[in-house]
């Protein structure tokens, strides 16, 4: 799972499941 969301608050989550 890729999610990168650049808003007010900086999240990035970066799972990655194989």
């Amino acid at each position: 799972m890729l999610v990168l969301s650049r808003k007010k608050n900086e999240s990035i989550v970066i799972n990655d499941d194989i």
